[in-house]
């Protein structure tokens, strides 16, 4: 019989490349904090976590 087993560090990394960066696209596109922005470079830095 053949068992698989996640380690920890790799269900943190995915957890937080996938449920925190869906949570905080999401929290960004429910504010305001997009407005205003004049440039992709001002954007990334109001999303950066």
């Amino acid at each position: 019989m053949t068992q698989l087993f996640t380690e920890p560090y790799m269900v943190e990394f995915l957890l937080h490349n996938t449920l925190g960066a869906w949570w905080g696209g999401g929290r960004f596109f429910r504010g305001r904090d997009r407005e205003g922005a004049e440039s992709e470079v001002e954007l990334r830095r109001k999303v950066a976590l």
